[in-house]
């Protein structure tokens, strides 16, 4: 299930950020409060990925639900669209592909 895996990715890069803010209080000698916050950044993801994806009624949580589904289905299209893309430009020549990138990148005319 991709999207869960991403979502558990997602949530871990929201958990290190926080961890982040409040790492830098403590020194390197306190190894085993810093693992602390490591084990419970990845109870702290599973939490927000069970979250994620279950079953509710509850209209507030649905809301939420709804962002993140539409998040990840944006990103699914959008890495299509760049794996369509890069398969796409490999074929191009390449005087066909300074075409398009003048066309998407007009030169500047100099005035």
């Amino acid at each position: 299930m991709a999207s869960v895996k991403y979502s558990r990715d997602l949530a871990n890069q929201a958990m290190a950020r926080i961890e982040n803010e409040i790492a830098g209080q403590f020194s390197a000698n306190n190894g085993p409060l810093l693992d602390l916050l490591a084990r419970s950044r990845i109870q702290s993801a599973d939490a927000l990925v069970a979250i994620a994806i279950v079953e509710t009624r509850d209209p507030n949580i649905k809301k939420y639900q709804d962002i993140i589904r539409r998040h990840l289905d944006l990103i699914e299209s959008i890495k299509t669209m760049v794996n369509e893309g890069q398969e796409a430009w490999h074929d191009l020549s390449g005087r066909d592909q300074n075409d398009v990138q003048d066309e998407i990148y007009p030169p500047r005319s100099e005035t």
